[in-house]
């Protein structure tokens, strides 16, 4: 994989796994702008201040800002975000606004009571952390810098979940087990609960749902 490739195909770029993206954000529009567009057509709303930022992106003009209070996008559940089985990949480019604090990637769990669903977020360490309700925790021996673009990725092939950072395949792995679905919404940006948050800006959102590509 390469970090800096072009930007993430549409279908007539020749994405060979096309039928398989399930989310597909550019995260194009004007400064300020609250909607959301999905090339896949999934339905996204917004919640807090977030909203189009022409004021950093790695591709195009704009990007997703969120201020770390909250902010975030979501769209309702549905079989297409559930990743609790088969394979599948994750994949953005962040620019953190700080470090030292939890930056909450992809959450789809249930509120308040925590009891299903999984998790993706950087560390107040730095370091990238994937984890699902039953047993799984994969904490990465690389860390994440802020301050500049970075690309991550999350991705499961055949039971073995993996995390990558501007490219490069982190050294700890682990066994995806029994996980719980649920009917939460999959967010961007925060915690199941809303709080918390990513301070920055996203660009460029892929979900792979049943391909692993990386």
């Amino acid at each position: 994989m390469l970090a800096d490739r072009m930007r993430m195909n549409r279908p007539t770029a020749g994405d060979p796994y096309w039928s398989s993206v399930a989310a597909l954000l550019h995260l194009e529009g004007s400064s300020g702008s609250t909607t959301i567009t999905d090339h896949v057509t999934k339905i996204w709303s917004v919640h807090g201040d977030a909203k189009l930022s022409t004021a950093a992106a790695k591709f195009g003009s704009s990007s997703l800002i969120l201020d770390g209070s909250g902010d975030s996008i979501y769209t309702a559940d549905s079989t297409v975000v559930d990743i609790t089985t088969g394979d599948f990949t994750v994949e953005m480019w962040v620019y953190r606004a700080t470090s030292g604090v939890h930056h909450y990637l992809v959450s789809k769990r249930v509120s308040g009571t925590e009891a299903s669903g999984y998790e993706w977020r950087i560390s107040s360490s730095n370091t990238l952390q994937f984890f699902h309700v039953g047993g799984l925790l994969i904490t990465s021996a690389l860390t994440v810098p802020s301050g500049e673009w970075v690309h991550l990725a999350l991705s499961k092939a055949s039971g073995t979940v993996r995390q990558f950072v501007n490219g490069v395949l982190d050294a700890n792995s682990g066994s995806f087990g029994s996980a719980t679905a649920n009917t939460s919404h999959f967010i961007i940006g925060t915690s199941e609960d809303w709080s918390g948050g990513f301070d920055g800006y996203i660009d460029e959102f892929r979900l792979t749902k049943g391909v692993c590509r990386y």
